[in-house]
């Protein structure tokens, strides 16, 4: 694991446990984790590169994280949770990102 995808685990972990609210049972923390482990598998076994396997892999880390915010439109807050995030990496340029 990269020390970017360390920093972002962890900083879904703590997003979940301390904004998301306990309606959400299913899109939580262990849910995106399982998708997580499955999206590392499927790379593995496919052969992308490094690079890919990490941008798919922050991807998929922040892909329910708008929850935490709001239920409609979760999908844009989790692009938003996601760009505020990586833009405070010195490791890491949003020029990089496509929307």
């Amino acid at each position: 694991m990269t020390d970017l995808i360390f920093k972002i685990k962890d900083f879904v972990l703590h997003l979940f446990k301390d904004k998301l609210s306990k309606n959400y049972i299913y899109h939580n923390f262990n849910h995106t984790k399982r998708v997580v482990e499955s999206a590392s598998f499927l790379a593995e076994k496919e052969g992308i590169s490094s690079e890919d396997k990490e941008i798919l892999l922050i991807a998929v880390w922040f892909h329910d994280t708008g929850y935490t915010e709001s239920y409609e439109n979760h999908e844009t807050q989790s692009i938003e949770i996601a760009l505020d995030f990586l833009e405070k990496q010195t490791d890491f340029s949003s020029k990089n990102c496509k929307q």
